[in-house]
């Protein structure tokens, strides 16, 4: 049984394939940007896949991003590199965002780099604040 969502830059409009459960009329009342406080990103779509979790399709908002090596503004973009990370759980249900770390060609050095995410560290496969609760449970 799979449930998809899809968000249009903002609150979500749905599209049901199966039933609704109360825990998840909660959270379509809140808009997937808010829950997850992406700042530089929108919620593309939502799939709820039963037995598994929920996985959040992520896409960064702007077409430029700043070369780590010569710090010139780039929007040539290179290739794209679509990744899962783990996020914190939601209703006691895991949580997997996809998103795509464009990589960019600096017209300025000419070399390629990947953007940088404000919520994935590089070659990560977790979330920052998941690597925080982390730490916090295993110093506690």
């Amino acid at each position: 049984m799979e449930i998809i969502l899809t968000a249009v830059a903002g609150p979500l409009i749905t599209t049901f394939h199966s039933k609704i459960n109360l825990r998840l009329v909660k959270i379509m009342n809140t808009s997937w940007e808010q829950l997850l406080d992406l700042k530089d990103s929108y919620v593309k779509k939502v799939h709820k896949i039963e037995g598994f979790g929920w996985i959040v399709e992520v896409e960064t908002i702007g077409c430029e991003a700043i070369c780590p090596r010569c710090g010139q503004k780039s929007r040539s973009l290179h290739q794209n590199h679509y990744s899962f990370a783990r996020d914190l759980p939601i209703c006691g249900n895991d949580l997997w965002l996809r998103f795509n770390r464009r990589q960019f060609k600096c017209s300025h050095c000419k070399k390629p780099f990947s953007e940088e995410l404000s919520l994935v560290e590089k070659k990560k496969q977790y979330t920052k604040r998941m690597a925080e609760r982390v730490v916090r449970q295993v110093v506690s």
